[in-house]
């Protein structure tokens, strides 16, 4: 029973994703977004329950983890998103701490990285570079002072 709900979600999930571009969120769409994301989850988790009448505690424990790492992770994922938004605007005006030479934005990039419950995080933010010593600056502001 436990895998049945992580492959049923996890189809339904990357078939949504794979569809659809990653919007820039704005903070002042992420409580929205949440509460939506939220709802979605909970009805997951009631579907899956009515689906399995006789799980135990631990299968129950289970399903109902997998969807809130799965929550945890898409927060995660657009709180830094927002974040890289408004990094992307102030990306201007940077220097380099080793030769306080002006950055240059270089593109944009993304990481992935997985969180502590297993789910997979991708954000995409600027690339600066110095073209000074060619140090590389990702995100902005890990390394680099203001001018």
């Amino acid at each position: 029973m436990r895998q049945e709900m992580v492959d049923w979600r996890r189809g339904k999930e990357l078939s949504q994703e794979s569809r659809r571009e990653k919007p820039k969120m704005q903070p002042e769409d992420l409580q929205a977004r949440w509460n939506a994301q939220g709802e979605d989850i909970f009805a997951a988790v009631a579907q899956w329950r009515a689906a399995h009448p006789r799980a135990t505690l631990a299968e129950i424990e289970y399903a109902v983890d997998e969807q809130m790492n799965r929550l945890r992770a898409r927060m995660i994922e657009q709180a830094a998103q927002a974040s890289a938004a408004a990094e992307s605007e102030t990306s201007q005006g940077l220097v380099c701490e080793q030769c306080g030479q002006a950055l240059q934005a270089r593109g944009r990039a993304k990481r992935r990285w997985q969180t502590h419950g297993g789910q997979e995080v991708e954000v995409e933010r600027t690339y600066v570079t110095c073209p000074q010593c060619g140090g590389g600056f990702f995100p902005p502001r890990s390394g680099i002072t203001g001018a």
